[in-house]
């Protein structure tokens, strides 16, 4: 069984982000499974946290604003190669 879940959520809209969390939490508490949730409201602070350690077991990402950045898509993927 798991027992803690880390969750990433990437979106510019914070109050969506704020949301999701609070949808999330409640199907952990229901699941009984901790968790815990960082909010990023872009890309790029994603992939600092990344950068400097952070993990995650779930990660939601807002495609469409995400690709939108010009390219920015690749740095994620960079991130994971070093």
């Amino acid at each position: 069984m798991i027992e803690m879940i880390n969750i990433a959520v990437i979106d510019d809209d914070v109050a969506t982000g704020y949301e999701l969390e609070k949808y999330l939490g409640k199907a952990c508490d229901k699941l009984q499974i901790k968790s815990e949730t960082d909010i990023y409201s872009t890309g790029e602070k994603f992939c600092e946290a990344l950068k400097t350690g952070e993990t995650y077991n779930l990660i939601f990402l807002d495609i469409e604003r995400f690709l939108c950045t010009n390219g920015r898509k690749r740095e994620i993927f960079h991130v994971y190669k070093e």
